[in-house]
């Protein structure tokens, strides 16, 4: 299974994450892109490293699916 959900996402030059609550706005030289995470996970933009990292609220089955984790055994 993929473990995609522990990599941060890097923030390219040039483009402007903001986090607003739910509600997330990527705003780029390509354009604009705004969307709501899912309240499984709990979203965190690192604007000093310029990365956007995803966790898992809770262990529970459908917190782990939306991160990406691994299941447990």
């Amino acid at each position: 299974m993929s473990r995609i959900g522990k990599k941060p996402v890097p923030i390219l030059d040039g483009v402007k994450v903001v986090l607003d609550g739910r509600k997330i706005v990527v705003d780029g030289p390509k354009g604009k892109l705004e969307w709501e995470h899912r309240p499984e996970v709990a979203v965190e933009v690192d604007t000093a490293a310029q990365v956007v990292r995803v966790t898992a609220i809770r262990e529970d089955r459908f917190s782990r699916a939306y991160h990406g984790h691994k299941k447990k055994i």
